[in-house]
């Protein structure tokens, strides 16, 4: 299992590095949304430096984190969801007084349109595998699942993706799953002031190190990271 579960990753890693050098002739940078909430200097060396990605990804605990989200991406797909929604979205911001452009990438885990006589509602979850049940969700969860949510709804070509083009009612969750139990939070209680804008410039200019203080705690850099 574990040697599927290796090919599986490898396979996916390819995937996304594909998917950002197709972007990379036309933008100036292309961000997944998950470099734009951490460390911004750890996401810039673990794209320069691919194989450190690979070391801390085939870790046993990580493997089993992937096949757990797997599975559980697999039962909300039985439940009519849609699993692994690619989003993307274009941004234009200004660095040292020239435009930049910016390619933004996302997937969102599991999404389901239901259409009633009250209108259309889209679900949205976030799947999230981890040691231990937290007691409300992390904010740079909030911030990914917000700004995947914000993507998907900008894109000119919504109708094709989801099958409708403007729903009335949008509902975002974080599913956490842990040895102590599975806990899911609705996204809309939770409010956080943050720009879109000012997370990309962050990422550009590299001004966020680390972007949370316990960050440090688990980066594979710590050894040689001078702040």
């Amino acid at each position: 299992m574990m040697d599927l579960l290796i090919e599986e990753f490898i396979e996916d890693m390819k995937k996304h590095e594909e998917l950002r050098k197709k972007y990379e002739k036309e933008y100036n940078h292309v961000i997944y949304v998950t470099d734009l909430v951490q460390c911004t200097r750890k996401a810039r060396l673990l794209k320069q430096l691919p194989q450190v990605n690979v070391l801390v990804s085939l870790a046993p605990k990580v493997l089993m984190g992937k096949w757990l989200h797997d599975k559980i991406e697999n039962y909300f797909q039985k439940l009519g969801f849609n699993i692994e929604v690619p989003v993307e979205a274009d941004y234009h911001t200004i660095i040292d007084d020239e435009v930049v452009k910016v390619k933004l990438l996302g997937r969102i885990d599991a999404l389901k349109v239901d259409l009633c006589d009250a209108g259309a509602f889209v679900d949205i979850y976030e799947i999230k595998t981890s040691q231990k049940l937290p007691e409300q969700p992390y904010e740079h969860h909030i911030l990914q699942v917000k700004m995947y949510t914000t993507m998907l709804f900008s894109d000119p070509n919504l109708q094709d993706k989801i099958g409708i083009a403007r729903p009335e009612h949008v509902n975002e969750y974080i599913m956490y799953v842990t040895p102590q139990g599975i806990r899911t939070f609705p996204v809309t209680l939770y409010n956080i002031d943050v720009s879109f804008e000012e997370l990309i410039k962050d990422y550009i200019e590299n001004r966020k190190i680390p972007r949370y203080e316990w960050e440090c705690n688990y980066c594979p850099f710590r050894e040689i990271c001078i702040r």
